[in-house]
């Protein structure tokens, strides 16, 4: 699997489970009309979701390199969405009929935002400041392995 930028592209994780937990906690310790984002504690960037991506599915992952990255660039984001959407919507489809999957809430299409080179991080400081513990302070292979599960046992997965 081929990725756009580089390994170093800052995104966040943070497990469902403590997500519900969040929650919970301010409406008891949150102050009214603040904003608390939520990232557990791994410094995630899309080396790290790459080498589990590569654990969990047995795949190899890299990054376009600088020519590349490049030639891409000068074809658009555009052209980009376009080309990933062709490469991947009808084999996911296809996929889920195979599967008996009727309706999903996960999909592989691609929306042009999304592929523009921006770290998506954010500062979790607040609500920790505030006594919140996160249960997952790190994003595994097992946790993530655990989601996809759930999606599958749901049948929203193939």
């Amino acid at each position: 699997m081929t990725c756009l930028y580089s390994k170093d592209l800052r995104l966040n994780t943070v497990h469902v489970d403590d997500v519900a937990k969040a929650l919970h906690f301010l409406c008891t310790h949150g102050e009214s009309g603040s904003i608390y984002n939520l990232a557990d504690q791994n410094d995630t960037d899309q080396g790290k979701v790459n080498e589990l991506l590569e654990q969990i599915f047995g795949i190899k992952t890299k990054f376009l390199n600088s020519v590349k990255m490049s030639m891409a660039a000068q074809m658009g984001s555009k052209w980009l969405v376009g080309f990933a959407n062709d490469e991947h919507l009808k084999p996911f489809s296809d996929a889920c009929k195979k599967y008996g999957i009727n309706d999903t809430p996960l999909t592989p299409y691609l929306d042009e935002e999304l592929i523009k080179e921006t770290n998506t991080a954010v500062d979790g400081s607040a609500i920790v400041k505030l006594g919140f513990k996160y249960d997952h302070p790190h994003v595994t292979a097992e946790s993530l392995k655990e989601v996809v599960q759930d999606f599958i046992k749901k049948r929203f997965f193939p």
